[in-house]
This record gives C-alpha cells, structure tokens and sequence, in this order.
C-alpha cells in the first residue's frame, strides 16, 4: 500500500466516481475504525463540495461510497443466509456508527458487503456486481453524451500517443492544449478543452493535476 500511495490523489474522482473501501472484518473494533476513519477523511479532504449546501445543510451530491468487509468466512460471529449471502450484526452496528459520523460528508450504499476468502462467485460477489452497475447506470445517465470531439481526442490518445511514446506522455495544460488544436480541432476554446479533460477523466483516459 504504500508503494502506491503517494499516488493516490491523481485517482480521486469527483461524485461521478464510485470509492470503494476495504476493510478486513479479523481486525478488532478499535483496528477497523481507525482504518476506515483515515480512508474517511482522506477522501473527505480531497473531495470538495461542487454544489450548493441544501436547506438541511447537506450538499446535494455526495461522494459515493461502498464498503466492503473481507473474510467473512472466517469470523465465528458471521453467519450466511440460504442464498449464500454473509451477514455479521457486529458489524452492521459499527457500520451504521461510522455511517451515522461522516452522513453530511458520503453518500454510503445502505448494504455493506462481507466476502469470502476461498470462494469466488459467492451472493456477496453477485449483490456486489448488482451495485455497482446500478451505480454505474445513475451516473452514465447523468453525464453529456459523447460528441464527435471527444470521441476524435479518444482515438487520438489511444492510437497516436500511445503508441508513439515509450511511457503515456506527461504534458502542462498549455502543450496539452497546443497538441488538441494542432491535430484534431483548431476551434476547440478553452471551455471545450476544460470539458474535454473532465470526461476523459471519467472514462480513465488521463489523469489532470
């Protein structure tokens, strides 16, 4: 983990992104909430607030967030239902604790999953799936289509850059922009490059810093 974590940033999206947090459920409760309070915060600080606060002082939209428990199939107190799904009312209390601490900062699946450590294609997994491509439609539904700019700066990035560098090429804004206009479009403003930037951040094409 530390290996990459110094990178870490470059990887927060904004609250099109979907976060997603691990925790292993062998740790004991003093363990388990220190680690999902530092990833809590860690997020907390590096996702700002893009809308306006509600009447209630809550952001319209929060930061997504899925928390995971691992080796369910190993704690004594953790039993599976008959269609195989794993449950822990241990840690459902704990949960709902953190969830009831950080409710003006996330916006937490109501399901928390716990999985298993030899088994592959358990409920769990499924109920997961399920999840996240639920998420992933709520968000494709709310972004712009594609347009024929941005998918001409995708084919661009994949089959020019990609393959004329040795390493994905590290550029500043300015050659970024200077690059787009001289090769695809020359009329593209700097609206037009902002956007194009955000949704080629979305779809892991780039990464702006």
């Amino acid at each position: 983990m530390e290996i990459y974590h110094s990178i870490y940033d470059h990887f927060i999206g904004d609250f099109n992104c979907i976060h997603v947090l691990l925790f292993n459920i062998l740790d004991d409760i003093q363990q388990l909430e220190q680690n999902l309070i530092y990833w809590l915060e860690f997020l907390r600080v590096r996702i700002t607030v893009q809308e306006p606060l509600g009447l209630n002082g809550r952001s319209a939209q929060l930061a997504k967030i899925v928390l995971i428990g691992t080796h369910a199939d190993l704690v004594s107190d953790c039993t599976k239902s008959d269609d195989g799904d794993y449950t822990c009312e241990r840690i459902q209390t704990f949960l709902n604790q953190i969830k009831t601490r950080y409710i003006d900062d996330f916006d937490f699946h109501e399901k928390f999953f716990l999985l298993d450590t030899r088994a592959a294609w358990t409920q769990s997994i499924k109920n997961l799936i399920t999840c996240l491509n639920i998420y992933k439609d709520r968000i494709c539904q709310k972004l712009k289509p594609t347009t024929v700019f941005l998918d001409r700066c995708t084919y661009y990035i994949q089959q020019q850059w990609r393959k004329t560098y040795a390493n994905f090429p590290i550029m500043s804004w300015s050659r970024f922009i200077e690059s787009i206009r001289q090769d695809i479009n020359p009329l593209a403003s700097d609206e037009h490059m902002r956007e194009l930037v955000h949704q080629l951040q979305l779809m892991g094409e780039v990464n702006s810093n």
